[in-house]
């Protein structure tokens, strides 16, 4: 081979290298990226949750089953696909609250919304249920409140509103705008 065969092969090389050097440099910044961990993506996952805490007397506090929870440790809250979280307060009543879904923050704050439906366990507490689509609950304080359309139900009535502010420990609901009431008694 003369110069001129050498100077064509290395041409051909610089080129060759040259068009592979971004792509390779590409594909390090797309695999680099694709390593870090994104704020979208939970932290961990969990199937068929089921939990329980305890107070510092050692009973039970409350408890939490849904079919998925999503935790987002960076953000500072967890998802729950069709939680039912049941109450159990220190005067032996208990509450059960179900919903489509539920958001918990770090700060003990639980956002429930579509199809939430929380029933009072103990058969003499005068609101037995309460209906929504939207509620907003404090876990330490068991206080709910709600802007959405809200349903109360008792034995004998239903009391419909637009808005709910209530404690299920201090048993106090009081209803925001109150559309109407229906008496059914019973035979």
């Amino acid at each position: 081979m003369n110069r001129v065969g050498y100077s064509i092969l290395v041409l051909f090389i610089l080129i060759v290298i040259v068009f592979n050097l971004p792509i390779s440099l590409h594909s390090d910044e797309k695999q680099t990226k694709d390593n870090e961990p994104s704020l979208l993506t939970p932290t961990y996952l969990a199937e068929q949750l089921s939990s329980q805490r305890f107070n510092e007397d050692g009973l039970l506090s409350h408890e939490i089953n849904a079919s998925r929870m999503e935790h987002y440790a960076e953000l500072g809250f967890m998802v729950f696909t069709q939680p039912r979280y049941t109450i159990f307060l220190e005067d032996g009543s208990e509450y059960v609250i179900s919903a489509q879904e539920g958001t918990l923050y770090d700060d003990n704050r639980m956002l429930l919304e579509n199809h939430i439906v929380i029933e009072s366990q103990n058969e003499t507490d005068f609101i037995q249920q309460i209906s929504a689509e939207y509620i907003e609950m404090n876990l330490n304080t068991k206080a709910l409140s709600s802007n959405s359309a809200i349903v109360l139900r008792g034995k004998e009535f239903s009391m419909h509103s637009n808005g709910l502010d209530a404690n299920l420990a201090e048993k106090r609901f009081a209803l925001l705008e109150h559309t109407r009431t229906e008496f059914k008694p019973t035979q």
